[in-house]
């Protein structure tokens, strides 16, 4: 696959056709079987929020979530439904 990915890089434009890469990273995505995110309390700690499994749309809802997440420890905001660890 990332040679693939590659051979089109080079092949996109002549100043490309000589890059060349020094890693591959694929990264984890993290899909839930409902699709939905995991933001609930930490199992341990009331002082901690488990927050994650974006499925890809990380950055848009990392800044979305963590600003929610400080209401939350504000006492202005609570958690959502949809979030919860264990169902």
């Amino acid at each position: 696959m990332f040679d693939n990915l590659e051979a089109r890089i080079h092949g996109l434009h002549p100043a490309l056709a000589s890059a060349t890469f020094t890693h591959r990273w694929g990264g984890p995505i993290l899909f839930r079987d409902d699709w939905h995110p995991i933001f609930d309390w930490h199992p341990r700690s009331r002082n901690g929020l488990v927050i994650g499994a974006f499925a890809g749309h990380g950055v848009a809802l990392s800044s979305y979530l963590g600003a929610w997440a400080a209401e939350i420890f504000l006492g202005r905001r609570d958690l959502p439904t949809w979030g919860r660890l264990s169902r």
